[in-house]
């Protein structure tokens, strides 16, 4: 049951923020433990076939899923067939060809466990004659190609796990272990429980507030409305505090977003850490994905005695990745329109059954909308239970166990 090191995989695209979100999480979790190497499935397929033809392919169709997500394009594209028996879709063997070939032409990667938020990878590596896989769920519900045979495969929530079931995962490959979030933000989520727990009762108005958007980014009018709402709300004298605002990375689209959202904002652009008013990260030229990625985790971590800015007490985003963070550590939320199934459900689900969101046009109708109202006492029921926030967090003490697990296991 010995091993020197884990090996991390993300998908290594620019619009897809929300692996490499749960990568640097994983990353950071598990290196209190033993060695990480983080790669990325893009990096890894060097074939011409793939650097030139597959990978543009694959992050065109991604954004085209995303801007008409009312088409269910992604659906149709990942396959429908797990509930009958599980198959692989064409979309997942060739996002993981290029890491199922390196596997196969480096055989020192035999022994390593391989642990990855998407399932393509894994699915690759299963390919490749590799056992020893780790599947770390990062929504609230799994997409059809989750669920891999013979694979141990991490749940933050009961609607992940039992999802998981309907599609014919053995309950004995579940391993319900939480949202996987770095040791700071566990650390942050616990300290100021009781600040966000004010501000979700609607008893303070928020004093940091963080704007996300995704990789591939259809939520960006909505964004651009609150940006509008909030900046009057400044100018009526509410005392939102500060807003963080993450546009992204450096490509054209992102810049051009962020000179949109300057020319709203103007004069309400913070320069120090006190006042009120905004703050933009990224959308310039030369920031990276992981340059957004390590911003993201430092906000969520934030406190004046780390960065000098107050903690994050509200999130705007999309019921995805950020909204499984946001839920697991308490924070509350206000969801965006989603975009594809699983969103759809996700976003029900943490406004409806969980109550520790309010969907965006409830909370663009309110008339105090600096406030966030009727999320105290649902978050006070889920602290009694012992979690963070509203689904149990996982900083690597639990997913170190399943890694142990997966290289004893004889499949």
């Amino acid at each position: 049951m010995n091993f020197e090191k884990v090996l991390v995989v993300t998908t290594g695209i620019k619009n897809s923020r929300g692996h490499e979100i749960h990568g640097k999480a994983i990353k950071e979790s598990l290196r209190r433990f033993t060695k990480v190497e983080v790669r990325t499935l893009k990096e890894l397929d060097s074939s011409l076939l793939g650097r030139f033809i597959i990978w543009p392919l694959i992050q065109f169709g991604k954004q085209l899923t995303s801007d008409l997500s009312s088409l269910r394009f992604d659906d149709a594209l990942r396959g429908k067939e797990t509930k009958k028996g599980y198959k692989e879709s064409l979309t997942t063997k060739l996002i993981g060809r290029g890491f199922k070939n390196f596997l196969k032409k480096h055989p020192s990667y035999k022994d390593i466990p391989i642990i990855s938020s998407h399932y393509a990878a894994i699915a690759a590596a299963r390919d490749a004659g590799h056992t020893k896989n780790i599947l770390v769920g990062p929504d609230f519900f799994p997409h059809d190609q989750t669920a891999i045979p013979e694979t141990l495969i991490t749940s933050p929530s009961d609607s992940f796990s039992n999802e998981l079931i309907s599609y014919g995962v053995k309950e004995e490959n579940i391993k319900q272990i939480g949202t996987v979030i770095t040791p700071g933000a566990a650390r942050n989520a616990e300290k100021y429980r009781e600040l966000r727990m004010r501000v979700a009762s609607g008893k303070e108005n928020p004093m940091h507030i963080l704007i996300t958007i995704g990789g591939a980014g259809p939520e960006t009018k909505y964004v651009l409305d609150t940006v509008k709402r909030l900046k009057e709300l400044i100018l009526m004298g509410h005392q939102l505090c500060s807003i963080t605002l993450v546009v992204g990375d450096g490509r054209p689209g992102r810049r051009r977003l962020r000179r949109k959202f300057m020319g709203i904002i103007k004069n309400q652009i913070l320069e120090d850490t006190e006042g009120c008013g905004f703050r933009i990260f990224g959308g310039v030229k030369g920031y990276e994905k992981k340059d957004e990625v390590n911003k993201t985790w430092e906000l969520l971590e934030s406190s004046l005695d780390t960065n000098g800015f107050h903690p994050v007490d509200l999130i705007f985003t999309r019921p995805n990745d950020m909204s499984l963070i946001s839920a697991t550590m308490g924070i509350p939320t206000i969801l965006y329109a989603p975009s594809g199934s699983h969103e759809i459900k996700a976003r029900h689900y943490l406004s409806k059954e969980l109550k520790s969101a309010l969907l965006y046009e409830e909370w663009i109708k309110l008339k105090h909308p600096g406030e966030v109202i009727n999320l105290g006492k649902p978050l006070e029921m889920a602290f009694e239970k012992g979690s963070v926030g509203f689904i149990t967090s996982d900083s690597g003490e639990k997913l170190i166990d399943v890694v142990r697990e997966a290289v004893g296991r004889n499949i």
